[in-house]
């Protein structure tokens, strides 16, 4: 789940049940945790670099959503030095700074004048078309919106490649199912990249 967990403290009537998982989840759980591991490192370094070499290119790049998502995302990530600006709508917020980084947190009506050109989101996945649709000027002006959630259709892990390609000035966005995003998604990584010269939007 992307929020935090529900947690009930009961007391199991009758005879009791056992609390420790067999044999076949706990090899389950402890493989999962390997896999995570081992692959932790290489997605860091992929996901700084990508994002590194997109800002060169093209500019300025935010994160919208100051909650424990961006927080996270930020500093396990290690992205304080990628990252320009934090984007959140809530006042309160607003000119303050991310815990343990100097990324000061601005108003979503800034998208446009501090030049912004890749917003991430970090928010639930289910507001992500609303908040779309309400700044769709920032995508008009050729900003481009994404997500760190993998549950999302805008994930930006859906597009890595295409972030690290060094010549590559666009960004192309596959909005569909996973299926139809993958089997699209290897076939346009074949294009040669720099033939393309604007921002497209894909619907599936």
């Amino acid at each position: 789940p992307v929020e935090n967990c529900i947690v009930a403290v009961v007391k199991v009537k009758g005879k009791p049940i056992s609390t420790y998982p067999n044999d076949e989840n706990l090899d389950f759980q402890l493989s999962s945790a390997q896999a995570y591991a081992e692959a932790y490192h290489n997605i860091r370094n992929k996901i700084k670099i990508c994002l590194s070499n997109y800002k060169k290119i093209n500019g300025k790049i935010s994160i919208f959503g100051s909650g424990h998502s961006s927080c996270t995302a930020i500093n396990v990530l290690g992205l304080d030095e990628v990252i320009d600006l934090i984007i959140d709508d809530d006042v309160n917020k607003q000119t303050m700074f991310m815990p343990g980084t100097k990324l000061q947190i601005i108003a979503p009506s800034e998208l446009l004048s501090e030049g912004i050109k890749l917003c991430i989101f970090a928010v639930k996945p289910e507001i992500e078309d609303k908040l779309i649709a309400k700044h769709h000027k920032f995508i008009e002006n050729g900003g481009i919106f994404m997500s760190f959630s993998p549950a999302s259709k805008y994930s930006v892990y859906f597009h890595l490649d295409l972030l690290c390609a060094k010549n590559s000035k666009c960004i192309i966005t596959l909005l569909g199912p996973c299926n139809l995003i993958l089997s699209t998604y290897k076939f346009l990584n074949r294009i040669a990249l720099t033939y393309f010269s604007k921002l497209f939007h894909i619907s599936l």
